[in-house]
């Protein structure tokens, strides 16, 4: 339905807003429920089949949150009086600060803080001139605390996106981190600081290539690393309204994955061999797929570029399995088919049927002395009978 997507969000809402928290058990079991009465509502044709679906979307949004909240649970460190050392794994070079750049840290040790109680990632503001890449491991002094709450009623949550980014401890040090030696950390990790070691090299070496102003803009494009934006840089983006563009979103893949699949598809119909024997459109949608897939490896994967590869994607296998991508009569636009009880015809977007389903005025039609022509579309078993004029006959 139209509407599930956005009872989906208001639940997660819900789910954010609630003063305690809800038992995963429990929410396991309302949403099992609300889904079964949507789904048996539905295959039955109950009038009130689309306020189940949409509660059960409302509650499917609550236990989303709920999953998503006891999977990241990590420990969150406490307050300290004094500087701490701190020993770790350098995992990833976040966005700068105005203090400085900043780090983010797996640690492996941190005085005055039991082993169990570690944070999974700590979050420190160094010189940015001190800032070190991924994959090293590094040994400091600095000062620690929990992540910090809303200033004030209502404004930004900063505790709460560290929450869900499994980022227990946020601080700041004085002095540059020192190279050290520590045991190999486990696959998993290793896998994520060589990805981003791959991008914090790739930034850099664009950075060189470029000038240091247009570098630093193409850094942040390509890999998503905004450490040599300037704070000159950061407010002229602010005033022209262009600020946006440095986050990876909806314009960035559409660039990348249309480019590609553009320059696949022409490159095959170039090859006429080729372009006899094989479907140009489907290996351009194939490498197009793998595009967008490798610049959201080497983007950092952040929430705007994720939704815009799944836009992207089923954009793509539409193509592989021969759907329309875009499609400008989309079912949910006719409200008389959404409510429809029958089951022998399908709606438009699955039928792969261009021509769109009959509409209430058709008896009327009929009526007034009009043949209809009969004809199958590919896919269908059942002849379709259209509507209006210009439509093409069986023979034709």
């Amino acid at each position: 339905m139209l509407w599930a997507p956005v009872a989906l969000g208001l639940g997660a809402a819900t789910y954010l807003a609630l003063p305690i928290e809800p038992s995963l058990p429990w929410m396991g079991v309302l949403f099992s429920a609300t889904l079964g009465a949507a789904l048996l509502a539905r295959r039955r044709g109950m009038r009130g089949a689309a306020l189940l679906i949409l509660l059960a979307a409302f509650v499917g949004g609550m236990f989303a949150g709920t999953v998503r909240t006891q999977r990241v649970a990590a420990p969150i460190i406490s307050e300290a009086d004094g500087p701490r050392r701190i020993e770790g794994w350098v995992i990833d070079v976040a966005s700068p600060g105005v203090s400085g750049g900043r780090i983010l840290i797996a640690p492996v040790f941190i005085s005055g803080v039991a082993p169990s109680d570690l944070p999974h990632r700590i979050r420190v503001t160094v010189a940015r001139e001190a800032v070190i890449g991924p994959g090293e491991v590094v040994t400091f002094r600095a000062m620690v605390g929990p992540p910090p709450p809303p200033a004030s009623p209502g404004a930004y949550d900063f505790a709460r996106d560290a929450w869900f980014d499994a980022v227990g401890g946020v601080g700041f040090s004085r002095e540059a981190p020192m190279f050290t030696q520590l045991e190999p950390p486990p696959w998993r990790l290793r896998l994520v600081m060589k990805i981003n070691a791959l991008r914090w090299a790739l930034a850099s070496r664009i950075v060189r290539s470029m000038e240091p102003e247009s570098g630093a803009i193409a850094a942040a494009m390509v890999t998503g690393h905004e450490a040599w934006i300037t704070e000159e840089q950061t407010e002229a983006m602010r005033a022209s309204g262009l600020a946006h563009i440095l986050s990876i979103s909806g314009m960035h893949m559409a660039i990348v994955g249309g480019f590609v699949f553009a320059a696949v598809r022409v490159s095959v119909a170039a090859l006429p061999w080729l372009a006899l024997r094989v479907s140009g459109k489907k290996i351009a949608a194939v490498a197009g797929l793998a595009a967008i897939g490798l610049y959201l490896v080497i983007s950092g994967a952040p929430a705007p570029a994720e939704r815009a590869a799944i836009t992207g994607a089923v954009a793509f296998l539409a193509i592989l399995f021969d759907r329309r991508a875009i499609s400008r009569t989309p079912w949910p636009s006719r409200p008389w088919r959404s409510s429809s009880p029958s089951r022998r015809r399908r709606p438009l977007r699955a039928s792969r049927c261009p021509f769109p389903p009959r509409p209430p005025w058709w008896r009327w039609w009929r009526r007034g002395g009009r043949r209809r022509a009969r004809f199958r579309c590919p896919g269908r078993s059942a002849p379709l009978r259209p509507w209006g004029r210009g439509w093409p006959s069986a023979s034709g």
